[in-house]
């Protein structure tokens, strides 16, 4: 973005010897530069024009802001910058744009300037689809519910710091699942993460996860046999999330290993997919677990998990998904156009954030990457359910503005993570 002013310097020969017009314009540090500078004239007018310029280039014109709200200032060695106030600066980074360059030339009587203003388009679509939740509405999952969650990271810190973290899925023909789940929380800042897979399987996810470290365990056919449940609950004891469920596959093993880990571990847990569908014909783990879960059904999910018709479930979200987390302690992130968060104390949180584009296999599988990485870095259930939630859809919403709904990929989502973490 570029904005460009010509000022005749003839006009600030008598203006430059106006007060008025000088403290109207100018604050006390200009003044005092063109004080030492014997109030030139040329100088003052290449400083007006470079404002004009300015508000040229962001498009407002001098009607929005006060032109004291920016200030024309020399570098040491005479380069002129400029430095914004803070309600303007706020206007800019609401913008994605900053400030770049400005060149100052005289000529033929002339003053001109021209501003150069660089754009962060990532920034610009980060404001565009987060207009709708900065707002106070109750209930709502909004910016300012989850801002400062995430806060900027220590300079001494170290990679145990971010969250030792644990998936526990995939199975033959279902081997993307974790994959996707484990690339989600690479994005979203995870220390540590572990997958614990089928052994025949190892090669794929070896092949395709170099930053995860994988833990082979023996299976039949391709699902991890039920054999190594001890081991999976020692590993679990050591680390601070672990999701189950991806791509698990079904059956004996799977529901053996599912309910066995749910009632004995004690460390928080994520709980999606085959996950779900091992404890949906026996709550009873459930019922007696001790560590804090999030499970992340969407409808059909949830409707073999109560028992309750889908088209009651849908008629009445906010009554089951409540209803759920209460009589079993857990906190139910249920899955739809309008995710909803139910916590156990009564409290509900619905997200207006994302768009149809969502609507295909594997992105319910980013959104528990997303919000085990979180439960990893801050041990706090409410903390990572509503911010992963809210970062999984900012982040399909910009990258649906990018790619456009009907191309929506769970890789695409899993790109612009980066997107979000970046400005929230």
């Amino acid at each position: 973005m570029i904005g460009t002013d010509i000022c005749e310097i003839k006009r600030f020969e008598e203006l430059s010897k106006n007060d008025s017009f000088l403290n109207k314009v100018f604050t006390s540090e200009e003044i005092n530069y063109f004080e030492n500078r014997n109030f030139n004239p040329e100088t003052i007018a290449g400083a007006f024009a470079s404002k004009e310029a300015f508000f040229k280039a962001i498009g407002t014109g001098i009607s929005r802001f006060p032109l004291k709200s920016i200030e024309i200032l020399k570098t040491e060695t005479g380069k002129p910058y400029i430095r914004l106030n803070d309600e303007i600066k706020d206007f800019c980074d609401s913008m994605g744009v900053s400030c770049s360059d400005l060149s100052v030339s005289h000529d033929g009587g002339f003053a001109i300037a021209v501003v150069y203003l660089k754009v962060d388009n990532d920034k610009l679509l980060f404001e565009k689809c987060i207009e709708k939740v900065r707002c106070n509405q109750s209930g709502i999952l909004t910016y300012d519910s989850i801002k400062g969650i995430l806060t900027k990271r220590d300079s001494d810190s170290h990679k145990g710091d971010y969250g030792k973290s644990l998936i526990i899925g995939g199975s033959k023909g279902l081997t993307g699942a974790p994959i996707m789940s484990a690339q989600a929380m690479l994005k979203s800042g995870s220390g540590l993460i572990t997958l614990m897979c089928a052994e025949s399987l190892n090669t794929v996810f070896e092949t395709v996860l170099k930053e995860v470290m994988t833990l082979p365990l023996s299976d039949n056919d391709g699902i991890i046999s039920r054999d190594n449940k001890e081991k999976i609950l020692e590993r679990i004891s050591v680390s601070d999330s672990c999701l189950i469920g991806p791509g698990m596959g079904r059956g004996r093993d799977v529901n053996s290993i599912v309910r066995y880990v749910v009632k004995n571990s004690t460390v928080p847990m994520v709980i999606d997919a085959d996950g779900i569908n091992a404890l949906s014909s026996n709550l009873d783990a459930l019922k007696r677990h001790n560590s804090e879960i999030i499970i992340t059904p969407h409808m059909m999910e949830f409707s073999r998990l109560t028992g309750v018709d889908i088209d009651i479930l849908k008629s009445q979200p906010h009554k089951y998904a409540l209803e759920f987390a209460s009589e079993y302690n857990v906190v139910v992130i249920l899955k739809s156009h309008r995710t909803l968060i139910a916590f156990p104390d009564g409290e509900i949180y619905e997200n207006i954030l994302g768009n149809p584009g969502m609507a295909t296999g594997g992105t319910g599988d980013v959104l528990s990457g997303i919000v085990n990485s979180f439960m990893g870095q801050f041990k706090d259930t409410k903390k990572a359910s509503m911010l992963g939630v809210f970062v999984h859809s900012l982040s399909a919403d910009i990258a649906k503005e990018k790619t456009g709904e009907y191309s929506l990929t769970p890789t695409d989502i899993i790109e612009n993570i980066s997107s979000v973490l970046k400005y929230l």
